[in-house]
């Protein structure tokens, strides 16, 4: 298709105000990128990464709070797909100039490579093993839905295929063609592969058998879980298998986020004989969690999941580990992870008993907790007084922190309490760690 066809087909699809708009944001997202702050920042998080000595790292991550942050009656755009670049660009400003922790706005747009079995572009929460997931409704906008189990016994594990990875290189690179027409001269466009490596293994066990189901397992089916289990390990490494036949992988040892908090930037992951036209998983950061087996003993977790997730963990480069699940009598099997670097350490976790397992071998991925956002009534004496428990153990212990908020999905229509929740971590940071 001629450059000049797909220009034609790029303004049918986005219309003129829609194009002058997405570029003026594009042009803010490059002048806030060529920032010297942000440059400062990638350097922090690059030598947190390495494990050299930083002050606690501040990362927020709104999720379900955009929703009030960014409302969709917000948007300027009327076409779907400019709607989704426009809400993209917004969300990075807003990062800048109304959040303030130390993320780096980057210069870059990317353009995801469209694949066949895997809808995000991801090795993520959307791989598709040929059998619809299926769900209870909520009783309420935004309550829990309830399992409907797809696996009722042993012979329905057959139902699962591990999904065909196809390319569909045409369409993506009409799609960066016409990106790179868009924003080429305001923004690094670029083809982007999967860069972002998360083995959610109890996840999918829990979808296709229910929650509750899945502790009796343990003890009525042990047989069962382990043959449910071992099909979607070998479903996952067969995925990496295709991604690196297909040449899919993409580096992230740079401002991709990574595990479930943080960013991948680092000068040591990548080993001598990197080649970047061909990216491996060697080459790579990944990580896996199983926040479902948070009830478990230690022993079982090992057995049931942790075994299988470290063999899959065991052909990256780098790897993070855990989620919501506290980690504290897990530490001796995660810690058996090959090349294991960053740890989530959750709400629900003993602070005190992981620092002094992780101390400075690790990074002590701190997920504070999003009730000091998310409840009716915003108290800072209560979060100063939250971080001046936390982080002189944090310190005493020497361990890489960062300073993680996240599953905020509400801020009670107050914005403002973003930025002062990162007002108040960096007084208390500099009270206590200098």
């Amino acid at each position: 298709m001629s450059v000049l066809l797909l220009s034609e087909r790029m303004r049918s699809m986005i219309n003129k105000k829609e194009r002058l708009l997405l570029r003026e944001l594009a042009r803010q997202v490059d002048e806030i990128g060529r920032l010297r702050i942000m440059d400062e920042r990638r350097e922090l998080w690059r030598a947190h990464n390495d494990l050299e000595p930083t002050r606690p790292l501040i990362a927020v991550f709104p999720e379900g709070s955009w929703r009030e942050l960014l409302p969709e009656n917000s948007l300027q755009c009327e076409n779907a797909e400019a709607r989704s670049i426009e809400r993209d660009l917004r969300s990075r400003i807003y990062y800048h100039t109304d959040i303030g922790d130390d993320a780096v706005v980057e210069r870059t747009f990317k353009v995801r490579k469209q694949i066949d079995g895997l809808p995000g572009g991801t090795i993520d929460l959307s791989v598709d093993w040929g059998v619809p997931i299926q769900h209870r409704a909520p009783m309420e906008d935004g309550g829990a839905y309830g399992f409907s189990p797809i696996i009722a016994e042993k012979a329905d594990i057959k139902k699962l295929r591990v999904p065909r990875l196809v390319y569909r290189e045409r369409e993506t690179l009409e799609q960066l063609t016409r990106m790179e027409e868009l924003f080429g001269d305001l923004l690094d466009v670029q083809l982007c592969g999967v860069d972002y490596v998360a083995f959610h293994i109890m996840y999918y066990y829990t979808q296709l058998r229910g929650l509750e189901q899945m502790m009796y397992d343990i003890y009525d089916e042990p047989e069962l879980f382990h043959e449910l289990v071992g099909t979607l390990e070998h479903g996952y490494q067969s995925i990496v298998d295709q991604c690196e036949a297909l040449n899919l992988f993409q580096r992230n040892d740079n401002g991709t986020y990574q595990s479930t908090g943080g960013f991948g930037y680092s000068s040591t992951l990548l080993p001598p004989d990197f080649n970047p036209e061909h990216v491996r998983p060697c080459d790579m950061w990944a990580c896996a969690e199983a926040q479902e087996m948070s009830c478990v003993s230690p022993e079982q977790t090992e057995e049931f999941c942790l075994s299988a997730e470290r063999r899959l963990l065991a052909r990256f480069g780098r790897n993070g580990y855990a989620c919501c699940e506290p980690v504290q009598d897990k530490l001796p099997y995660i810690k058996q992870i090959h090349a294991l670097r960053r740890v989530s350490v959750s709400p629900f976790a003993d602070v005190e008993a992981c620092a002094r397992g992780l101390r400075d071998k690790y990074i002590f991925s701190w997920k504070c907790s999003p009730l000091l956002v998310s409840s009716l009534t915003f108290q800072e004496e209560e979060i100063r007084s939250y971080f001046r428990r936390y982080l002189p153990i944090l310190k005493e212990s020497g361990c890489h922190v960062e300073m993680i908020l996240a599953d905020t999905h509400t801020c009670h229509h107050d914005p403002s309490r973003f930025p002062r929740w990162v007002s108040l971590a960096r007084e208390v940071v500099g009270e206590i760690c200098g």
